[in-house]
């Protein structure tokens, strides 16, 4: 089964206290915007959507299996924030999300289908 990651931008902004007085500075709040209409689709600098494959190599936004992924990934279908995972980001330590279920094999199939598709037919007929 084809897997794409669609990449997102969430406001982070930190709040620092500065002194008047002395040098000192000091982070006192943290606060990550998790809102529906905080989150925004991350994009390269020439206005594309950044996607990603299930080994994180950046794929095209117009692919076949990407303009499903970004279908689906609207915000308003995400899971619960209790439910999301926490952690390094996924383009970095890539490992870290990946399922251990997928073997050799299944990854072969993968990549030969996503070859299809982009031979022209999603489906991988000729």
């Amino acid at each position: 089964m084809p897997r794409r990651w669609v990449r997102y931008q969430l406001p982070v902004m930190v709040c620092v206290d500065i002194s008047e007085t002395e040098e000192h500075e000091q982070v006192t709040k943290v606060v990550l915007g998790i809102e529906e209409q905080d989150l925004q689709l991350d994009r390269d600098p020439d206005g594309h959507e950044l996607l990603y494959d299930e080994h994180m190599e950046r794929v095209s936004a117009d692919e076949y299996y990407s303009r499903q992924a970004l279908s689906a990934a609207d915000p308003s279908q995400w899971p619960a924030r209790r439910d999301w995972d926490e952690g390094p980001d996924a383009l970095r330590d890539r490992w870290l999300y990946e399922d251990g279920d997928l073997e050799d094999g299944d990854l072969e199939e993968d990549e030969e289908a996503d070859e299809a598709v982009v031979a022209g037919d999603p489906t991988g007929q000729p």
